[in-house]
């Protein structure tokens, strides 16, 4: 289904009918990957491109994906991140590098986590939460060849959403999804400016798990759409805050 910032609009299906598959890119060039069918349950490699008509087989990922992979970049230059292996899956740390054609290994996360948020460019990601422990509550970056740690969010979530664009290493939004230890889902928001988190805009409804991996749009403009409870078909928009200049010209006589 595609959206046009008002209604949403049937478009062609894609390849397979995988759960659990996880997508980077925009509406006229994603990219679509990993994913499980069951019973009995079985992990994929298969990986599609949209062309904002339809969807066209190309090259598997090197590494069978059950899915729960953070997805950020572009079509010719994605990161994937994360996620899990096998049946049943067993949480990866692994990246891997998508250039339009062909997959290569990317530096291996610090620690293994599934079902986290990405955001930024294939040499500028920043990639938050996940995981299904503590210590995955910081946020850790990507220079297009290793991984680094960076500030702690205050609420350690995994199946929440992220956005950002290019510029989410310094200007990220990260929201709903589900708190680690309690596993309540949650409404809540939060923006990064590169350095610390802040408590945004509570959203509408507490959801995980829905289409979360959005994170090519600006941290201004944040969608979230489905989810859990219920499988439901709501979708939420965001709009930052912004604050009018009073401008005045001084001319010194």
């Amino acid at each position: 289904e595609e959206y046009n910032g008002t209604s949403w609009t049937e478009g062609n299906n894609y390849n397979h009918a995988y759960a659990s598959v996880s997508g980077l890119g925009t509406q006229t060039a994603a990219l679509g990957f990993g994913g499980y069918t069951f019973p009995p349950p079985t992990a994929h490699a298969e990986a599609s491109e949209y062309n904002g008509t339809s969807w066209t087989e190309v090259t598997d990922m090197p590494a069978i994906k059950r899915g729960h992979n953070a997805g950020l970049g572009t079509q010719t230059a994605g990161l994937v991140s994360g996620g899990t292996h096998g049946t049943p899956g067993t949480q990866a740390a692994e990246t891997l590098e998508y250039d339009g054609s062909s997959w290569t290994d990317g530096g291996d996360m610090p620690a293994a986590r599934q079902d986290a948020a990405a955001t930024g460019t294939q040499t500028a990601g920043i990639l938050f939460g996940g995981g299904t422990s503590s210590g995955n509550e910081e946020a850790i970056t990507y220079n297009g060849t290793a991984w680094s740690t960076d500030a702690n969010s205050i609420t350690h979530k995994r199946q929440q959403g992220a956005a950002g664009g290019p510029a989410g290493q310094t200007a990220s939004l990260i929201h709903h999804g589900i708190v680690y230890g309690s596993a309540p889902r949650t409404a809540t928001s939060e923006e990064y400016d590169g350095t610390s988190f802040v408590t945004s805009a509570t959203a509408a409804n507490a959801r995980s798990d829905g289409g979360r991996n959005l994170g090519n749009g600006p941290s201004a403009a944040g969608l979230w759409c489905g989810g859990n409870p219920g499988y439901n078909a709501q979708t939420e928009e965001f709009t930052a805050e912004t604050t009018a200049l009073n401008l005045k010209t001084i001319t010194d006589s």
